[in-house]
């Protein structure tokens, strides 16, 4: 038990390493997380009190003109774009509190990859939210955005 214990407590300290490297990285617009998104650049923090996502008004469009004519694969190439920015947003630079931005980070993902099920910088992202609720021993964000 010590030592899954000491597991454990290893695992959430490497991933919190990583992130606030992610984080440092993102915003000085280098790296892995930097490289063809910016997501430290938003003015506003894009999640409400209650824990859902306060859409930016150019997600409201692009989901919009989805919705209108979802074959369109250039629409459909800036939804996804949009999604992953605010994800990466959520999970290296917000600062609400990780029971919030986590689970709202996954579904974003998960909101990319139905776009873009070639997208590995979303599906590794949300392999390591799962993998840190996993390490805690806590059930995963459900596929629901709050």
């Amino acid at each position: 038990m010590k030592i899954q214990k000491t597991l454990v407590g290893v695992s959430v300290a490497v991933v919190l390493a990583s992130a606030s490297l992610g984080r440092a990285t993102a915003q000085s617009g280098e790296g892995a997380h930097g490289r063809d998104q910016a997501p430290c650049t938003l003015k506003e923090e894009p999640i409400n009190e209650d824990g859902s996502l306060r859409k930016p008004q150019r997600l409201i469009d692009l989901e919009q003109q989805h919705d209108a004519a979802p074959s369109d694969e250039a629409v459909t190439r800036e939804l996804a774009k949009e999604l992953f920015t605010l994800a990466q947003f959520m999970m290296y630079c917000s600062k609400a509190a990780p029971k919030q931005k986590y689970p709202l980070a996954h579904c974003l993902y998960r909101r990319v990859l139905a776009l873009d099920k070639e997208n590995k910088e979303a599906r590794e992202a949300k392999e390591t939210i799962e993998s840190i609720y996993d390490s805690l021993g806590k059930p995963r964000p459900s596929g629901e955005c709050p």
